[in-house]
């Protein structure tokens, strides 16, 4: 026993937090892909298919943290209060049965809260949040592990985009 402990120290080394002869990353590596945090970013007023096609994207990715944007950025991203109180909005997402976790966004603008308590791998990013995806490009430098940023394609843009509904489009 002792000697097929070396031969697999050897091959695979002491890192990650796992005992010495199985190490954690090197454990989740043959059980399957590494699990990978993935984290979005939303108001999600008014849930409705684009919103469930880009949280089943993101999902393929990793496991999903969903942060969903307070009223108070809502108002002042759009100009306009939103639909839904956030507890509501929030509600309406983990319904959807797609993410891990369903948090609150950040409180105060670009600072990214939410990223740094949950040091996700990868950030998704819908087609229509290039905005986002600036204040994220000139603010990654701040991220430790520093994650992937991926623009996630549109689901059907001219029909299922927030501008067209008026309510939510919750199933069931």
């Amino acid at each position: 026993m002792r000697r097929f402990g070396a031969v697999f120290r050897s091959a695979y080394g002491q890192a990650g937090s796992g005992n010495r002869y199985f190490p954690a990353h090197e454990v989740e590596a043959v059980r399957g892909r590494r699990a990978k945090k993935v984290l979005v970013f939303g108001v999600f007023d008014g849930l409705h298919e684009g919103h469930r096609a880009f949280l089943r994207q993101a999902r393929r990715l990793g496991t999903l943290f969903v942060a969903v944007a307070l009223d108070s950025a809502v108002r002042k991203m759009k100009e306009r209060s939103p639909r839904y109180a956030l507890r509501r909005r929030i509600a309406h997402v983990r319904k959807e049965g797609l993410a891990e976790k369903v948090i609150p966004g950040d409180l105060v603008p670009s600072s990214y809260a939410v990223v740094l308590r949950h040091k996700p791998h990868v950030i998704a990013l819908g087609y229509d949040q290039k905005k986002l995806l600036k204040d994220l490009m000139r603010n990654l430098h701040r991220f430790r592990p520093r994650p992937k940023l991926k623009i996630l394609r549109a689901h059907k843009p001219k029909r299922y985009h927030s501008r067209f509904f008026g309510g939510n489009r919750s199933r069931g």
